[in-house]
């Protein structure tokens, strides 16, 4: 009866849930023990089963704050990256729509560079494109020095994929099997989360680093992070984990931290965009949809931009 907006919450409380396992969460989803989840509460395979049921629904409306983008980072320190054709050669290799329809069900989209097409006031098409070219990507792993040898191998890797869920370690699974197809041999590595942030972010042990990141609704707040120099900081997840440094790409980056007009401040992401993909030190994989599964006696879940993850002062629950 405090609460700042007369007539809301309307619902009297809340019981938050932790289910570590997904088959549970999807039992207690289809049992109506639980009414909402997400986002992407349980394996993607089992999102189109449970949307089907009469009284589930999948939402992924209401993510608009988000804006999530699935990363393949590459780590700038280790020599063998230091050659552009390796990292274009890599991009090359990974068809990005077989990704998103084999092992995201079509719950994402090719990305064509770091910013999410949704954030339609920043994002531009106009970028430098890596299609999905095996034969391009081998000639310039021959270019660069790394030919095959007579097991067929051309280098040997190690990719991190993100421990979160299943859906970043079957993508894991997905980009060494496309790799391998080039000759690039590519190792996953079995970890908890905070071993894979401290790998990452404080130790710097890794080769390729496969992730998902929020753009947000600003791409100073959400993508500016992984991109410039001086947030290259250890110790801190999500920050500029490549140790990729660009004068030029720290101009254009401090230019649209303070740049008030919107043409100007838009051209100045336009020009990020096209030296991101030129350098190239992050492949922008996916635009990836957030999805919650929610029981349709709860009305008003889509009041605002940050999903689940909002206040839920409009929610009501129809009994």
């Amino acid at each position: 009866d405090k609460y700042w907006d007369p007539g809301k919450p309307h619902l009297e409380k809340l019981i938050f849930r932790i289910v570590p396992d997904a088959s549970a969460r999807a039992v207690g989803l289809e049992s109506g023990d639980l009414d909402l989840g997400g986002p992407w509460p349980v394996p993607i395979a089992d999102l189109a089963r449970l949307g089907g049921l009469p009284h589930l629904a999948l939402e992924t409306r209401g993510y608009g704050m988000v804006s999530p983008m699935f990363y393949l980072e590459f780590n700038m320190r280790d020599p063998m990256f230091k050659d552009v054709r390796i990292r274009r050669a890599v991009a090359h290799a990974i068809n990005t729509a077989q990704l998103a329809e084999v092992v995201w069900q079509q719950f994402a989209v090719p990305a064509t560079g770091p910013i999410s097409d949704r954030l339609t006031r920043f994002y531009s098409p106009n970028v430098p494109r890596y299609e999905y070219a095996p034969k391009k990507a081998e000639a310039l792993l021959d270019e660069a020095g790394f030919r095959r040898g007579s097991d067929g191998v051309r280098m040997r890797l190690t990719l991190d994929a993100a421990p979160y869920d299943d859906n970043y370690l079957r993508s894991g699974e997905f980009v060494r099997q496309q790799l391998r197809q080039v000759g690039i041999e590519a190792s996953m590595r079995s970890q908890d989360t905070a071993t894979y942030f401290r790998r990452v972010w404080t130790a710097n042990e890794f080769q390729l680093n496969l992730y998902g990141i929020s753009n947000t609704p600003d791409p100073t707040i959400g993508v500016q992070r992984v991109y410039w120099s001086k947030n290259i900081v250890k110790g801190a997840p999500f920050t500029n984990g490549s140790g990729y440094s660009n004068p030029q790409m720290d101009r254009i980056l401090e230019a649209a931290q303070v740049e008030a007009d919107p043409q100007k401040r838009r051209k100045l992401w336009e020009e990020f965009q096209q030296l991101a993909m030129t350098d190239l030190p992050i492949i922008p994989l996916l635009r990836p949809e957030m999805v919650t599964v929610v029981n349709r006696r709860v009305k008003n879940l889509v009041a605002g931009g940050l999903g689940v993850y909002d206040t839920f002062a409009d929610v009501a629950i129809d009994r």
